[in-house]
């Protein structure tokens, strides 16, 4: 079932987007020790894997809402909502990143920026994680008990 597979999909963007932004620095700081295309496309599958993300913990709450508490449904919609500025911030950045790279920028005011582009998505994703957190750890949202 689909809702299953939430688990699994969401750490893998979060640890993307912090690896993107801390190999931006050593790329920003020191060019060439790395490759800014790693980067890009390493932003790209953070992209992807935070779409599956999205799309299984959209199917994953839906199961679950109607046994909430208003509290606890406070608390998921906020890390919906969070989770959905990290998904789409993460794919205009990636876009945007990908087209100036293509044409051929490497001013180095586009770098800065993207850093700070993915400085911001950074906090997004651990602030999004430290919510779905919440509500696992604390608020048992999604856990099974044992027979």
């Amino acid at each position: 079932m689909l809702t299953d597979w939430h688990p699994y999909f969401v750490h893998f963007p979060i640890a993307l987007i912090i690896t993107a932004f801390f190999l931006h620095v050593l790329y920003v700081w020191k060019p060439h020790l790395w490759n800014r295309f790693g980067n890009i496309w390493i932003l790209g599958l953070a992209t992807l894997l935070g779409f599956l993300a999205g799309q299984t913990g959209g199917k994953a709450a839906a199961t679950v809402q109607s046994d909430l508490t208003p509290a606890t449904l406070d608390l998921l919609e906020r890390h919906e909502a969070y989770a959905n500025l990290t998904i789409w911030g993460t794919i205009i950045l990636f876009i945007a990143w990908l087209y100036l790279a293509l044409k051929g920028t490497k001013k180095r005011l586009t770098n800065i920026l993207v850093l700070l582009g993915l400085g911001m998505l950074t906090l997004l994703a651990a602030y999004t994680g430290h919510l779905g957190g919440k509500l696992v750890y604390l608020q048992q949202v999604g856990v099974q008990t044992l027979p």
